[in-house]
């Protein structure tokens, strides 16, 4: 089991009351290129996260982290040594009363519906598509205690099915595309008790379609870009009872729609007048202070910028220039403690961690300093604290928690008495350890970046105390953190310091 790392935090204020902070869990602690668990499809139950990572031990597998937990555990390892189990896609694992479902594939079956159910328990839940490549689901929605996904059968190819945990069943919903053909259902949404998703049939491309689960009736809400031309709905998004997502058609471009779930879906933006798109798929649609955000161009920028439609003027525009020069490459967006969070690469940090408070957007942390950036991404929020991926120069492509609920030094577990004074530190700082076995400790002093400032080793007995003096004169200001760890790379404490 890898072990919680802190090798970034970050104060983001400097007042007496407990101010913000960035840590990371660092599963996967090799070294050189191959260092990174690559975390993906963060997905929240209350306060606790799912996700699937890589240990480099047992490959790609689905991990949890509790709330009142220090580090994230693994949860399955369904193919032996290093193979991964978990697939990769959209939407491949969710939670359905307080079961966790997820994609992936054993070492007789392909890639198939699997189940945990919470208390350690790992099964099998569907054999879509025996053989080898299997059904590969995505999307995966529960609803009205069903489970809904996309997923691929070699007779009906990849379409809308349905998961009945009560009876274990799996039953294609409708085939849009009769036979091998595939309609390819994604994006889907539940909204005023229906699920929507985007899929094409036969006659028009890629349209925004609605199931009726009580009367099991899938219909075409509309056919947005008319003809067998796509409109390609994304971001699905249900912001105060309505429905929200962009379209494209050839006369106006992608841009946003808003439906309401009984009239017909209407465009409410043309920021990039003409045939041009003025809103880009990646990064979403959040509502903040009364407005929806997205990744938006019109003519007064000169590419992809942090846009805004307000929702009682009716009016677009674009919120912030991040990147005069281009692209702001947003990627993903989240609303968290009173915050609009998103990624955004201002041209000089590459793509970071940008927070907007309703007057100021900064840049919050420069995890990966360059151009190359830490490119965060999956912006979670669960319970109190916000979760996603990024890379780290020292520990590569991890799993990070932003939160405005730091744990004090004085609150962090600890397998032995140790005291970390003066804190705030000037000259000297003092870490006094007595611990619980003897052994060979490791003391370790990092800055915010995860580079290692001080460290050094000690043989220690068992109820013996021992205060090692680290020197910080020449230490520039800023928040460092302290780790201590035993000869079995245990870690007994860490936290912060002030310089």
């Amino acid at each position: 089991m890898k072990r919680l790392l802190l090798p970034v935090l970050l104060l983001i204020a400097t007042t007496n009351i407990a101010q913000p902070y960035i840590d990371s869990f660092d599963i996967q602690t090799g070294t050189g290129s191959n260092n990174s668990s690559l975390p993906s499809n963060l997905v929240a139950d209350g306060s606790t996260l799912y996700f699937a990572a890589n240990d480099d031990v047992h490959g790609k597998e689905l991990w949890v982290l509790y709330a009142n937990e220090t580090a994230p555990k693994r949860i399955t390892d369904i193919r032996p040594d290093s193979i991964s189990s978990l697939a990769n896609g959209f939407g491949n694992i969710a939670v359905l009363n307080g079961w966790v479902y997820f994609a992936a594939s054993d070492t007789t079956l392909g890639w198939e519906l699997w189940s945990f159910d919470g208390n350690g328990t790992v099964n099998k839940a569907a054999d879509l598509d025996t053989g080898f490549f299997g059904s590969n689901p995505q999307y995966l929605l529960g609803f009205n205690n069903k489970l809904y996904f996309a997923a691929r059968s070699s007779t009906t190819g990849t379409e809308l099915w349905e998961y009945d945990p009560a009876t274990q069943q799996a039953n294609i919903v409708i085939d849009l595309k009769e036979g091998t053909a595939s309609g390819y259902p994604t994006q889907l949404t539940a909204f005023n008790g229906k699920i929507y998703f985007a899929a094409s049939d036969t006659v028009s491309g890629i349209e925004l379609y609605s199931l009726d689960p009580a009367t099991n009736t899938v219909t075409m809400v509309a056919d947005i870009n008319s003809g067998n031309s796509p409109s390609s709905p994304s971001a699905l998004t249900v912001i105060n009872n309505k429905l929200y997502f962009f379209a494209r058609t050839t006369a106006n471009g992608n841009e946003l729609y808003e439906y309401d779930g009984t009239s017909a879906p209407s465009r409410l933006t043309d920021m990039n007048p003409g045939n041009g798109s003025g809103a880009f798929t990646f990064g979403g649609i959040v509502e903040y202070n009364g407005s929806l955000y997205f990744n938006g161009y019109d003519v007064s920028a000169t590419s992809y910028q942090l846009a805004k439609y307000d929702l009682s003027t009716n009016t677009a525009s674009i919120a912030h220039v991040i990147n005069p020069n281009t692209t702001a490459t947003i990627r993903d967006m989240a609303v968290y403690g009173g915050n609009l969070f998103y990624t955004a690469n201002d041209g000089t940090s590459g793509n970071e961690l940008w927070k907007y408070d309703g007057s100021t957007h900064s840049l919050v942390v420069d995890i990966y300093p360059g151009a190359q950036g830490s490119n965060p991404d999956d912006l979670t929020v669960a319970g109190t604290n916000m979760y996603f991926s990024a890379r780290a120069f020292s520990i590569g492509a991890e799993l990070f928690r932003y939160s405005d609920f730091p744990l004090s030094i004085e609150e962090t577990k600890s397998n032995a008495n140790i005291k970390v004074y003066p804190n705030p530190t000037t000259d000297i700082l003092h870490i006094n350890i007595k611990p619980q076995n003897t052994g060979t400790y490791n003391i370790l002093l990092t800055d915010i970046t995860g580079k290692t400032v001080y460290e050094v080793h000690k043989e220690l007995k068992n109820n013996t105390s021992y205060t090692v003096s680290v020197p910080t004169n020449n230490l520039p200001a800023g928040t460092y953190i302290y780790k201590i760890k035993s000869s079995g790379n245990n870690s007994l404490s860490t936290g912060k310091v002030i310089k």
